[in-house]
């Protein structure tokens, strides 16, 4: 019963947006591309690291056909 609750007005809240009249100056698109690159570069220097992990794991579902 108060999950329900709850669900109504996350849904009320999600429909019924007011327009916010915000200001978004031009530093903040070239921060979302930082953020956006240097997330690509994590990953990147994750699967580097992982790399023999994935290639066994792929190589093994390969390998069962």
């Amino acid at each position: 019963m108060k999950r329900d609750k709850i669900f109504l007005v996350f849904v009320f809240v999600l429909v019924a947006q007011l327009p916010a009249h915000a200001y978004l100056d031009p530093g903040t698109g070239s921060l979302v591309i930082q953020v956006l690159i240097a997330s690509l570069a994590a990953v990147g220097v994750w699967a580097k690291s992982q790399w023999n992990n994935i290639k066994g794991f792929f190589g093994n579902i390969w390998k069962k056909k």
